[in-house]
This record gives C-alpha cells, structure tokens and sequence, in this order.
C-alpha cells in the first residue's frame, strides 16, 4: 500500500487529509531512538498541531463561538443613547423652587435613530438647603440599521420600550455670599424601570452616583450680558454589569451659562471613565438655551438642549420643552427653613 502524499510539509511532520470530513491525521518523521530531546520536540509537535487543527476543524470554532459576547453588553458604548449617559451638571446652587419640566426627546446616529418624552421633577423640600430632584422618560421608541444590531447583539432592528427613572439629592453645603462660592452634595440613583436590554437599549441594571458640585456667579453688567455662571462637578459612578459585577468610573463636568435678562445661554461637556475598556467611557457636549416668561404666580420657561456624542453614544441628541416653576407653599417648609425664618410674624 502507497503512503498516502501530505498535503502540507512542516519541520514537525507532515498533515494528512483523511477520508473523514473536518478530521486530519498528523504524521511524525522518524525519530531516532533513546534520544529525549527527539522524543520532547515529537510530543511538543503533537500538542501544537492537534490544538491548531482542532480550532480549524470546528470543535475549536464552536469553542471560539461560546467565548465571544453573544447578548448585549451594559456599558454605553454598546447600548442606545439612554443605555446609560453622562450624568448632566447639577445645580451648585439649589433653586429655592417648585418645577415640572415636560419636554420630547430625539437622538440620532447614522445607522440609529429614537425618540421619547421627558419628564422632570424638582422639590425644595428644604428651600435652600436640600433638593430632591426626579426624572423620568416614559418609552423609547427607536430602530437601528441592521449592521448596528449585528454588531450589538440585539434581538431586533424595530421597538419601543420603558425607560428609566432617576432619583437624586441635592444638599447645599457652601452658598455664595457668605461663602466665595457654593457647593452641592449629589447623591443619584438610577432605577431599573428601563427594559429592552435584549434590543441593547437600557442595562436593567441599578447605577449610582454621589459627587461634589462647585459654582460661582459673576455679575458683569456689560452690554448684552448681565452675569456669567461657571459650574463643575466630579464624583463616582457605578453600575451594576452582570450577576455579580459592577464597573466603576469617576465621573466630571463643566458648564458655564451666560445670562441676559430672561435668557440663558449655557454650554457643558461632561463624561466618565470606566476600567472595562470596552465602550465605557462616553464623552459629550451640551449646548442650551433657556427663555424665560414672569407669568401669574410662577415663571414659564422655553428649554432647548442639544448633545453631541465624542465617544461611546449615540451622536446627536435634541430636547425640546417647557419649565413651569412656582414658589414653594411656606406651610410646607420644615420649621430650619430659611424661608420661614425669612416670613413676617402674622401677629403683627
């Protein structure tokens, strides 16, 4: 019988396609005999080529298959623009104000596009001294290009689902005035109201965040401006990644507003930095601009902000809505506020 010709000849030995599909056969030279450096070099050309062939031949792929990520990931750079964004500058100065904001949202990236109403809440439960703050986006309604959803591991390319809900509060420690500028404690919380993590839109996971806000105000009194505002923030921030594993990030912020009469101009960027090194570290611009109305018993506000993405998110965001803020009832202050230190004694 004619030794079957290999296919392909190595230093280590020769490969032999077998009659078998997807199988090999690996033959060795003849080694002479009572050496143990032959006899090392014929089991360390046997591990290699069986290791190799074996990838190539399927079980190996199939390995390789069961490796790679095969559902979407829980950081924003895999996700949709809501996944989870870079938290937006706090107040370093606590609004002494009841306020609902309604307003629509839209982001849009080449191969993405979404939109969903917002919904903001802020109570000065402590006027002056603490804030809670609440806001919420109802439903997402999107789609994707199908590459992006190849690429995300989402089940569809159409959807609409429920998005998430935070809570945050603020405590003023410093303010202006007394002190050279004011500082704000922010501790958030991010819920787990957002679904569609099949579709890659939110992680269904808990995140939180507690950081530092500081701010001063300048008034210029220059033609066309009255005062200009500059805000930073910094802190941590983390998320919950699977069963048992969070990633964690500081975070940071920089905004500076520019004020004139009842408009405000304002402009931030904004991120964070995870350790996972695979699409958790987003960095963004804000732009914004606010005009305000006195109206009976409150102040009525047109909200525009717009958000580009630099990295990890989607690329362009617009919102577009209304603020309605009113005095904070004086029978609802708790009895440290300043605001009822502040009222007239109704003996007199």
């Amino acid at each position: 019988m004619q030794p079957q010709k290999p296919c392909y000849l190595y230093p280590y030995g020769s490969i032999i396609h077998s009659k078998y599909p997807k199988t090999v056969m690996i033959t060795l030279p003849t080694l002479p005999k009572n050496r143990f450096r032959a006899h090392l070099r014929q089991k360390t050309a046997l591990l290699f080529w069986g290791v190799l062939l074996n990838f190539w031949a399927g079980p190996g792929s199939l390995l390789l298959a069961q490796q790679a990520p095969s559902q979407p990931g829980y950081n924003p750079g895999q996700m949709g623009p809501l996944g989870l964004p870079p938290p937006e500058i706090a107040p370093a100065e606590l609004p002494r104000r009841f306020s609902v904001t309604l307003a629509a949202e839209g982001y849009y990236a080449p191969q993405e596009s979404s939109l969903n109403p917002f919904l903001a809440l802020e109570i000065p439960v402590a006027p002056g001294r603490v804030l809670l703050r609440a806001w919420y986006r109802p439903v997402e309604v999107w789609r994707t290009e199908t590459a992006l959803q190849l690429e995300r591991f989402a089940e569809n390319t159409v959807g609409a689902n429920p998005g998430d809900l935070y809570l945050s509060t603020l405590v003023q420690l410093l303010r202006q005035g007394r002190w050279p500028l004011s500082a704000a404690l922010d501790i958030s919380l991010k819920t787990t109201t957002g679904k569609g993590r099949a579709n890659a839109r939110h992680i269904n996971a808990p995140a939180y965040w507690m950081g530092l806000t500081l701010g001063r105000k300048w008034s210029v009194g220059i033609p066309r401006l009255d005062s200009v505002h500059l805000t930073g923030q910094a802190g941590f921030l983390a998320w919950q990644t699977g069963e048992a594993t969070q990633n964690d990030a500081p975070y940071y912020g920089l905004e500076a507003a520019f004020s004139r009469k009842q408009w405000t101009f304002r402009v931030g960027y904004g991120g964070y930095v995870g350790w996972q090194d695979n699409g958790d570290a987003p960095q963004v611009v804000r732009v914004g601009l606010d005009k305000a109305w006195e109206v009976k018993k409150g102040v009525l506000a047109l909200v525009l902000r717009y958000r580009y993405a630099l990295q990890h998110t989607t690329d362009y965001g617009l919102r577009v809505g209304v603020r309605w803020s009113l005095p904070w009832p004086e029978e609802l202050a708790p009895p440290f506020s300043p605001q009822r230190k502040a009222a007239p004694d109704s003996g007199n």
